[in-house]
């Protein structure tokens, strides 16, 4: 049996990553971290928000490659991807608009990594290499939500290896279709109507009351 150490919501924060690895008794070898008996599993969120995104996954990556670690997606990587490519059905926009509200929340990631470089490029690649879950002999993984109906759904639709198809980045994009709702309630997590007369504020929304 495997033992695993479970790290998620990093946000670009790889100074902090290194001292939690550091902590677990990880140590780094030829540029990558390792431990005698155990495995990271990383569950997503590895951009936006703080400074040093491009060695969060430059670390994550050396990882996974190495074999002494597993990853999975994020909605922020999700987003990310869909950020960049274009919508071949609305010329001149993305899968996700490049509205102010979006930019704000990815305007990190794109400090570092200008939209359509070729480190961007790269960063984009290498999400897209990411599973949307982890069904292991002894744990399941997920960013959000395990989901069974949406699981089962899900399974019909990603690749060998959980990852997402080119082309359900698009359906998965649009609203209307139902690719969409599999992938929000899985990586991003089921939305339930509050009863009547309830309500909380989105920490994630300036000023943005949220109504049942």
């Amino acid at each position: 049996m495997d033992y695993y150490d479970i790290i998620g919501d990093i946000h670009g924060y790889a100074s902090k990553l290194k001292l939690l690895l550091d902590r677990l008794g990880y140590v780094e070898k030829n540029g990558c971290y390792q431990h005698e008996s155990r495995i990271a599993i990383f569950v997503r969120d590895y951009i936006d928000r703080g400074p040093e995104q491009a060695e969060v996954i430059a670390i994550v990556k050396a990882m996974v490659d190495s074999g002494s670690a597993l990853a999975i997606m994020g909605n922020h990587e999700f987003n990310a991807i869909c950020y960049a490519i274009p919508d071949s059905a609305n010329p001149g926009q993305y899968l996700r608009k490049h509205n102010d509200s979006n930019y704000d929340q990815h305007k990190a990631f794109l400090n570092e990594f200008p939209l359509n470089s070729q480190q961007h490029t790269d960063a984009i690649e290498w999400f897209k290499t990411l599973p949307v879950y982890l069904d292991l002999e002894h744990i399941r993984v997920v960013h959000a939500c395990w989901h069974q109906p949406a699981i089962v759904q899900l399974k019909e639709i990603l690749n060998e290896d959980n990852t997402i198809p080119d082309d359900v980045f698009v359906t998965a994009s649009r609203p209307e279709h139902a690719h969409f709702r599999l992938i929000e309630d899985v990586v991003k997590s089921p939305e339930v109507k509050l009863p009547d007369g309830f309500s909380f504020l989105d920490s994630g929304k300036k000023n943005a009351l949220l109504f049942g």
